[in-house]
Parts: C-alpha cells; sequence; structure tokens
C-alpha cells in the first residue's frame, strides 16, 4: 500500500486552538463550581461559541482536502512492502555507485531517480510517529528560509552576550586597580559571578534555540532534536568559550586576577558539579511529584478526568537533545582549552561521569518511555562529536599564539588536517572498506503481523496523533518525495 501525505497544517492550527479553548473550557468550568463564578477572562458560553467556530472551520478544511487531495498533496508517499524480502530487494536494485553516494554526500540528499520529468528522492522512510505530518507540506525553500533566520537571531543574541560580558569584565578591571585590601576579594567573587552570568545566558539560549528549532518545521522529530542538539551544543560553546576568549582578548586580561584564567577555572569546576545538580532538582518534576502528592491526599474527593490523572501521573520528559548538546559542549570546551588549563581535562572527566550516572537515575526512575526516535540522531552527534579535535588543535594554535605572539607551524598543519579529516565522508568510506554482511531477513508477510503494530502511516496519517508503540514497522521502508 501507499500513503499519500496531504498538508494538514492549517487544520492542525484550527485543532490546537480548539484544544487550548478547550482548556480554557475546562478550567472556567472548575473555577465555577468550587468558586461559584466564571473566570473574567473566559467566560464561559464565550469560550463555548468559540469552540464551536473552530470545530465548524476543521470540518470544512477537512472537506476541502477529501473533495480536492490532489491540491493538498505535499509530494511525499510512503511505501510499505508485503515482504522484508521485497525491501531489501528493492534498495539492492536502487543501491547507488561509490561515486554517486560521495556526491550525494556532499549535496546533503538521498539517493535520487526520476519519474515522468519529476526528480524522485528514495530514502528510509521514518517510523511513523517520528513523522510531523502537518509540516510534510511546508516547501524547501521556505525551510532553508526559517533556518536562515534562526541562524541570524542566534548571531544577533551571541553578540548581545558578548556586549554583557565585556561590561562585566570591564567592571572587574576597575576594581582590580583599586589598593585597598577587599578589592582582590571583590575581583575574586566577581569572577565566580561572571561564571554563573554564562550559566544563566547558556540556560536562556536552550528557552530561545527550542523556539528556534521548532519554528524551522523539520519533517520528523528526529531532524527537531538533530537541529536542537547541534545548534545549542555550538551556541553554548560559543557562549562559554569563544565569547569568554574575546573579551578577555578586548580588555587584555588573560592573566590577570579576575581574568581569563581564573574564569575558565571556576567553568569548569562549576560545570562539573552544578548541571547535574540541577538536572536532579528540575522544578517541573518537583512540582508534580506536589501535585500527585496533594490528590492522593484528597482521595475520594478528587475530581480529575482520566485525561488529567494521565498527564499528572505520568513521567516527566527526557530531552535527548538537550543531554547530547551538554555533553558535546563539555567536550569542546575541555578540548579548546586543555592546552592551557590541563587540569580541566580532570575536571571534565568527573562532570562526564556524575552526568551519567545522573541521567541514568532519570531516565530509570523519572521519566516515561522516549519518544521513538531515528538512529540518525546518533549518527549526528558522532559526527558532532569529531569536532572536538578541531577545537583542541584551535585551542593550541591560541595558546601558542597568545604565549609566545605567534602561530607555531606544526599547530597550524595539525589544525589543517583537523579540518580535512573532519570533511571526509567517514561513513562512506568505512561501508567501502569495511562492508557489512546483513543477515538475511524473515519471510514474513506484513499482513500476518499488522495487528501486533499498534500504528501504521494510514492510521497515523487519519488521526495525525502521537501514539506511543512498542514496536517498529520494519516493512514501511521508504518515502517518495518529489522535487
Amino acid at each position: 500500500p501507499v500513503s499519500w501525505a496531504r498538508d494538514v497544517y492549517k487544520r492542525q492550527k484550527l485543532k490546537f486552538e480548539r484544544d487550548w479553548l478547550g482548556e480554557r473550557r475546562r478550567l472556567t468550568i472548575r473555577s465555577k463550581r468550587e468558586r461559584g463564578y466564571d473566570l473574567p477572562k473566559y467566560p464561559l458560553h464565550e469560550v463555548e461559541e468559540r469552540i464551536e467556530m473552530y470545530a465548524n472551520l476543521m470540518k470544512e478544511e477537512l472537506e476541502k482536502v477529501r473533495s480536492r487531495p490532489a491540491n493538498y498533496f505535499t509530494g511525499v508517499a510512503f511505501v510499505t512492502f508485503s515482504t522484508p524480502q521485497q525491501m531489501y530487494s528493492f534498495f539492492e536494485k536502487c543501491r547507488p555507485s561509490f561515486t554517486k553516494r560521495l556526491m550525494t554526500w556532499f549535496t546533503l540528499e538521498a539517493g535520487t531517480t526520476s519519474y515522468r520529468d519529476h526528480q524522485i528522492i528514495i530514502e528510509r522512510a521514518p517510523e511513523p510517529t517520528d513523522i510531523i505530518w502537518e509540516n510534510q507540506g511546508i516547501s524547501d525553500s521556505e525551510r532553508l528560509a526559517r533556518r536562515a533566520a534562526s541562524l541570524a537571531v542566534l548571531g544577533l543574541l551571541l553578540c548581545f552576550c558578548y556586549v554583557i560580558l565585556y561590561e562585566f569584565q570591564l567592571y572587574i578591571d576597575s576594581l582590580t586597580e583599586l589598593a585597598e585590601s577587599w578589592a582582590d576579594w571583590a575581583v575574586t567573587l566577581l569572577s565566580i559571578a561572571a561564571t554563573f552570568i554564562v550559566l544563566a545566558l547558556n540556560r536562556a539560549f536552550e528557552t530561545a534555540v527550542r523556539f528556534l528549532a521548532a519554528s524551522e518545521l523539520w519533517r520528523t522529530q528526529t531532524k527537531l532534536n538533530i537541529s536542537l542538539a547541534q545548534k545549542l551544543a555550538v551556541v553554548t560553546f560559543f557562549n562559554t568559550a569563544l565569547i569568554t576568549f574575546l573579551v578577555a582578548l578586548t580588555t587584555d586580561t588573560f592573566w590577570s586576577n579576575g581574568g581569563l584564567i581564573q574564569t575558565i577555572t571556576n567553568m569548569f569546576i562549576t560545570n562539573a558539579f552544578l548541571p547535574p545538580l540541577l538536572e536532579l532538582c528540575d522544578i517541573q518534576f518537583i512540582f508534580k511529584s506536589l501535585r500527585r502528592w496533594r490528590i492522593i491526599s484528597k482521595g475520594e474527593r478528587s475530581s480529575l478526568t482520566q485525561r488529567e490523572a494521565n498527564s499528572v501521573f505520568e513521567g516527566i520528559d527526557f530531552d535527548v537533545a538537550r543531554r547530547y548538546a551538554e555533553v558535546l559542549k563539555t567536550m569542546y570546551f575541555t578540548a579548546f582549552y586543555a592546552s592551557i588549563l590541563p587540569m580541566g581535562i580532570f575536571l571534565s572527566v568527573i562532570s562526564l561521569s556524575i552526568t551519567y550516572w545522573v541521567d541514568k537515575y532519570i531516565l530509570l526512575r523519572r521519566c516515561r518511555m522516549p519518544p521513538n526516535l531515528s538512529q540518525e540522531l546518533s549518527r549526528e552527534m558522532t559526527k558532532m562529536l569529531e569536532l572536538t579535535l578541531l577545537a583542541y588543535t584551535g585551542g593550541s594554535m591560541v595558546t601558542d599564539w597568545v604565549t609566545f605572539g605567534q602561530f607555531e607551524q606544526p599547530s597550524g598543519l595539525i589544525f589543517l588536517a583537523a579540518c580535512i579529516i573532519w570533511c571526509l565522508p567517514a561513513t562512506a568510506i568505512n561501508e567501502v572498506i569495511f562492508p557489512l554482511k546483513e543477515e538475511p531477513p524473515d519471510d514474513i508477510r506484513y499482513s500476518e503481523v499488522r495487528n501486533f503494530f499498534e500504528t501504521d502511516y494510514d492510521l497515523s496519517l487519519i488521526h495525525i496523533s502521537e501514539p506511543t508503540r512498542l514496536l517498529s514497522i520494519s516493512y514501511a521502508v521508504f518515502c517518495l518525495k518529489k522535487k
């Protein structure tokens, strides 16, 4: 069977507005039952009228999609084979050559073919629960424009952070010129305060990056998490390491009291213990635990619906993108300043060890089942980890320049070699040099095991929901995109 993806972006926006009004209606009814009056901003009759209006608009939009399906086709189709053997045979016939795979890697597109003068991209289909159906109809040009806008916004935010840290460093320098005995203590405390300012700015960046990544309208949850992790790792590294270095460069405070060395030492120590501690003291989990205790204490007097009870008593979300970004930022920061402060390597090892055990505890004891994301996320994060070598060689060049006033030739050659290594398509080269022997697929028909799956592409297109699945669909193997 073939599942054609329709453009449901407008309908999903209407559904979001209707659900938001439904929540306001629930709060208004509860307020009227418990307090005897409506909420001032949300009178019950107005909320119900708006809910009915949005429900009618959703019906009209659905009728348009059904009456004119060709006008709402997004150019994406999901094909499901009857057996895994058919899937492997198809991909074996469409497998591109090594030269074409290299070109594919540089053009960042999957294998392509043509049909009726249209370029068709054939790639392995994501899981139904991984697809963001309402974003399938967004054009590539709009996505590129949104990504460019998000990068521009992040650049402006980094400039703003530079101004804040620069002005704060000037204030610290003004205290170092004083001869009073308390000046040294004040400079030390302000240097620690600068560290916490950087950490606070990183937390603010997390909120901004999350909003910007969502505004880029990715097709899958995996792509969204990749964008979030990449941007957050790079931006926090820039704010923690590069902007701190630029401030020290412009104020000439590399070795002075309250300068670069003291600041990055404080950052290494703080980064080793504070982020895991903040994860353990998660505000969302604490509030949800207090709400659970309050509901349990009411007993039979509690008036929650089943949906409300599920939202309260289920675990919190495990933000895998933020965890990846935190680890990558630590690796980049450590590698960049390893030549200046070798003790930072030891502190970062402690930080990563504590982070591992804290995340393991949170994942097993506090979180609900993580979303079913593609292996592409781990592959992209592994590729991002290769930037650690660039950070280390770049930091070594900076150390030579700060210490000796010039770049040493060996450091420059090593940095150039690191750039070449990072640009090479390592995955494609490894597949050619070390080919994997795939096991023969099971000869089981999709119709025999379909009932074991909690959803498939047809059901996801109909409901456009987010069901939880325990089994993966290995039969739905590729999607077609019209260029």
